[in-house]
Order: C-alpha cells, then sequence, then structure tokens
C-alpha cells in the first residue's frame, strides 16, 4: 500500500518554480517594515511524530475530536525535506494546463491549476527572486529583510487545493499595472503530494539563518493510517474580523494589501499592483448537484486576503 505525504501551503508564500534542478523553494515572506505581521508555522498531528531533535519548543493543543496538533515556529529558518525512499515524483511537477488561464476556473476540473495561484512575472514583468533569499545558507540583514523562513522541497505534485479553495468565495481580482490589467480567480491554498511504498520516517530538517555550522533540528514523522498530513501557514497575527487584523489591512475589503510584500523579494520589479476585487462579474462553475456545497464560507473558514504567489 503506498503511503502519502500531503504539505498544504497558506498565507504570505512565494513558490518559486524556476529553481534548478527541479527543485522547489517556498519563501514564507514577511513585511520589511515590520507593520504586518506573520507567523511561518509548521502544523502536524502528534500521531505521525516519530521523533524530533530541536531547540525550538513545539505548542500542542487538543481538538474536540481528540486529535493532538503540534505547532512548530519556523521563523528565521530553512526547512529541507529530505528524499523520502522509493518516492514518487521524483521531482517537482508543477501541475499547470497548456490553454490560455480564463479569469475564473471554468468548472471544478480545473480548479486544481497552479496558476490559480498568480505569476509575480506577468502582474509585476520581474521573474527573478533577490538572490540573497534563495541562497544555501541565506544570511539576511536583521532590518529590511523579507525572508521569514523558506522551505526547499526536491519532489512532489504542486496543485492549487481546491478542497480548501471552494469554500472561499470565488471571486476575480484585477492587477492594474498602468493600461495593462491581469483578471484572475486566486487560489487561497497549494498543496504538495508525494507518495511513497517506504515505511521509513519522512524528515525535515531545520537550519538556522546564517548559521550553516549549527547542528539542524530535525523533524521525523510515519505515516498514520497511511497518511502524513502537514500544514505550512505564513498568516498575520490576528484574527480575521479582530481590531488589529482591520489594522493590518487598513479596511480594505476589495483589496489584497499584503501582496505588495512580494515585490521587496524580486530583482526591479517594473510594476507593483494591488489586487483589487473585480467589478465585473464573471462566469464560473455551473451550480453544483443537489445536496454539494461549493464556494460557500463554511464555519471555521475566514477569508485574510493573504493569498500566495509564484515565481515566475
Amino acid at each position: 500500500m503506498d503511503n502519502q505525504v500531503t504539505i498544504d501551503f497558506t498565507g504570505l508564500c512565494v513558490f518559486v518554480t524556476n529553481a534548478p534542478h527541479h527543485k522547489l523553494k517556498v519563501i514564507l515572506a514577511r513585511d520589511p517594515k515590520g507593520k504586518m505581521m506573520h507567523r511561518p508555522i509548521v502544523t502536524f498531528d502528534v500521531a505521525s511524530l516519530s521523533h524530533f531533535q530541536g531547540r525550538a519548543p513545539m505548542q500542542v493543543v487538543q481538538l474536540p475530536s481528540g486529535a493532538q496538533i503540534a505547532s512548530w515556529d519556523v521563523q528565521d529558518r530553512i526547512l529541507r525535506l529530505k528524499d523520502w525512499s522509493c518516492a514518487y515524483p521524483s521531482w517537482v511537477k508543477v501541475c499547470r494546463g497548456g490553454d490560455r488561464l480564463p479569469p475564473m476556473p471554468p468548472d471544478p476540473s480545473a480548479e486544481m491549476d497552479a496558476r490559480w495561484v498568480p505569476s509575480l512575472k506577468a502582474v509585476s514583468d520581474s521573474g527573478k527572486v533577490l538572490p540573497v533569499y534563495l541562497q544555501d545558507n541565506p544570511k539576511p540583514s536583521k532590518r529590511g529583510s523579507s525572508l521569514a523562513a523558506r522551505f526547499d522541497i526536491g519532489a512532489g505534485y504542486l496543485f492549487a487545493n481546491a478542497e480548501v479553495n471552494r469554500r472561499q468565495p470565488m471571486d476575480c481580482w484585477e492587477f492594474d499595472g498602468g493600461g495593462k490589467v491581469h483578471r484572475q480567480y486566486l487560489a487561497d491554498s497549494m498543496r504538495l503530494e508525494l507518495k511513497s511504498h517506504s515505511s521509513e520516517p519522512l524528515v525535515i530538517e531545520a537550519y538556522r539563518f546564517g548559521c550553516p555550522s549549527v547542528p539542524a533540528e530535525t523533524l521525523e514523522l510515519l505515516p498514520a493510517n497511511g497518511r502524513i498530513e502537514l500544514a505550512v501557514s505564513n498568516l498575520p497575527d490576528a484574527l480575521p474580523g479582530s481590531e488589529a487584523h482591520a489594522a493590518h489591512t487598513a479596511g480594505a475589503g476589495d483589496e489584497m494589501p499584503h501582496f505588495g510584500i512580494y515585490y521587496t523579494l524580486l530583482d526591479n520589479p517594473k510594476r507593483r499592483p494591488i489586487p483589487r476585487r473585480a467589478a465585473q462579474a464573471y462566469a464560473v462553475a455551473p451550480a453544483p448537484p443537489m445536496g454539494e456545497v461549493m464556494h460557500a464560507v463554511m464555519h471555521g473558514v475566514q477569508p485574510v486576503k493573504c493569498t500566495p504567489g509564484m515565481v515566475p
């Protein structure tokens, strides 16, 4: 039986898919001005925990179902997913369609297209991340850095997580780049999926920025009922709807001000458009059969207007 790993990403993160040798670097960004505070966290089910060796304490909470969830603050760390024995695919495969991207998914089968995460190259005319943020052992300055953490991954399928995204309202967003307007639906969550016949632990190593000689923190996870599930989030440290969250977003219900932080990662972006909700209505998928719910805001799911981005 195959064992499966899923890693879900949400919040202020950039998927650098033009890394060499089919690798993926996920940059968890932060506001270099320190105004829009975000917190890079890895969460997982304690049932999968095999071993942890590190200095950072983890917080464990128990849900009403009885499941225990651990939270690992990975601020100022490079995480590396080590090769998993017998895993496939053996490289990072980004699930992109070949046709021109419409403003909205034409049907539910198109919702997994990774292009629903906007290309920073398309909206800013810059497809290059500043080298300091992609180094093997980066040492960004403590002041003015846009790098909160990074997750390096060498294999897996990367796609838009329709299971989560369809719980959000389906809106089209516009990037106005001075006469050149880019319009599209924006996915709030991405998923990387990896499978293996192996029963060996999945290993994640974490290194402090600028400290290559310090031993890595090591997290080892084993499949529970054939699955290992991780969530990597970089969300605002304020609850949606709170006064603190309103201050983060400047009360802009129809804008995504956090998106502007992505441009500080890029080398000489020509444009820095902030996405705005499109005034024009666009066609969406036909209504689902009776009993199914799609694109409805579910209890516990709140739009935080902190969508991921992609390079190129």
